[in-house]
């Protein structure tokens, strides 16, 4: 169920229905960055621990709340209630981080350690998925780099499982230049240039199910992760020491579902030529009913 009106939201406030999360994430780079690159915020030092984006190559892990990394929650299941995003704020001191946006997402399931050049990893999704995953609905695919990427241009191609359970679609994620850090995110579609953090998907499709396999081309040394994830809430960073923030009550999209044992995680875009160790803090109010 959810908040039914105003009152009833109230209500359940008033009933201790709610959680206020504070903490911090370091946005990870292993070197000096650019302005318009996409960074991930979990790896690194923070609240909730550091999380582990490498593993046994190509091989699923399901992730949860309880994994180390994932922005900390008091009350993390609420069934038969459902869970909302009221509002979220988030200021950094680093002045080449802004101006950016701060995506709050979900994080689902990965695939850790794949290899950039020769032949591509294989892909095994035994792990099952968690039960949020809801079949792929809503779920996007964003590449990390794991470790360095040499001097070229990855160009990936995916083939997945869409949403429908329908296979054999393709979609693409594309190093944005030569020698992406650790920490970056590759740029969806076929152009090497700064872009979407997320996989372009086939006409039609709303999300993925499962990566099936992939195929490389301007292939070089490092590594990458696919994470699948599914979006809750985007905020703008407009200045350092400035906070970002939104009202998610009443400003539309409204009320954004946070789902029983979500694995909170952060993704950033960065402003301008970012180094290493900086860090971004974040509060967020969520209640449930």
């Amino acid at each position: 169920m959810a908040f039914a009106t105003l009152d009833d939201l109230i209500s359940e406030l008033g009933a201790g229905k709610s959680q206020k999360l504070s903490g911090f994430r370091t946005i990870v780079t292993g070197a000096t960055s650019v302005a318009g690159r996409w960074h991930e915020c979990m790896s690194g030092t923070g609240s909730g621990g550091t999380m582990t984006l490498t593993g046994t190559a190509g091989v699923g892990v399901a992730l949860s709340s309880a994994t180390a990394g994932a922005f900390p929650q008091q009350t993390v299941n609420v069934s038969t209630d459902t869970k909302h995003l009221l509002n979220m704020s988030a200021v950094t001191a680093a002045a080449t981080a802004v101006p950016g946006l701060l995506v709050l997402t979900d994080l689902l399931y990965m695939y850790p350690s794949c290899v950039l050049t020769g032949t591509p990893t294989t892909l095994n999704s035994g792990a099952a998925r968690p039960t949020r995953f809801n079949n792929g609905v809503g779920v996007q695919c964003s590449g990390i780099v794991a470790t360095a990427v040499g001097a070229a241009t990855p160009s990936l191609t995916l083939t997945y499982t869409d949403q429908g359970g329908t296979g054999s679609n393709t979609g693409n994620l594309t190093a944005s230049a030569n020698s992406l850090p650790v920490g970056s995110l590759f740029t969806g579609g076929t152009a090497a240039t700064l872009g979407s953090p997320y996989m372009n998907l086939a006409n039609g499709d709303s999300g993925v199910r499962q990566l099936d396999s992939y195929t490389l081309a301007s292939g070089t040394t490092g590594t990458i992760t696919y994470m699948l994830h599914r979006p809750i809430a985007t905020i703008p960073l407009v200045a350092a020491n400035v906070a970002g923030e939104r009202d998610f009550l009443f400003n539309m999209p409204s009320l954004p579902k946070i789902d029983d044992d979500a694995c909170l995680g952060f993704f950033l875009l960065t402003g301008g030529a970012l180094t290493a160790g900086n860090q971004v803090t974040v509060d967020m109010t969520m209640a449930w009913g």
